[in-house]
């Protein structure tokens, strides 16, 4: 196999595997940060929903920027006996680093949504006397 059809598999590879994780982390967060945004915005029906779209959204254009960021970033090669080469341990390396570099970004966004909505949830609740 050539070079370029290997960087091709690459990332066919990563597409397919972003594409899934994309696909039921969405869905995971859709059903379950339903419960935890009626919970916050138990007042105001309306406003959860229209959070929860926004949400969506932004994680699956997060996403979407993160695939085609990806794809639009040649695979790199390395030098070997003087030559650039790229075999099928280069493929494993790129579509894990472009992988793990994904995950972590859409992580650490989440971990911050999370952290604003579990402050306005503290504020909408009111203080208990005691």
């Amino acid at each position: 196999m050539t070079e370029e059809a290997l960087k091709l598999v690459a990332l066919g590879v990563y597409a397919g595997f972003f594409a899934a994780f994309t696909f039921f982390v969405g869905a995971a967060l859709r059903s379950r940060g339903w419960i935890f945004l009626s919970s916050t915005f138990e007042h105001r029906p309306p406003v959860a929903s229209s959070v929860q779209f926004l949400l969506n959204l932004g994680f699956y254009l997060t996403c979407l920027g993160l695939l085609l960021w990806n794809l639009g970033t040649d695979p790199s090669t390395r030098w070997l006996d003087g030559k650039q080469v790229f075999t099928l341990r280069d493929v494993v390396q790129s579509v894990s680093t472009r992988l793990g570099v994904s995950i972590i970004v859409v992580a650490a966004l989440h971990t911050v949504n999370f952290l604003v909505l579990s402050i306005l949830n503290q504020k909408s609740r009111p203080e208990k006397s005691g």
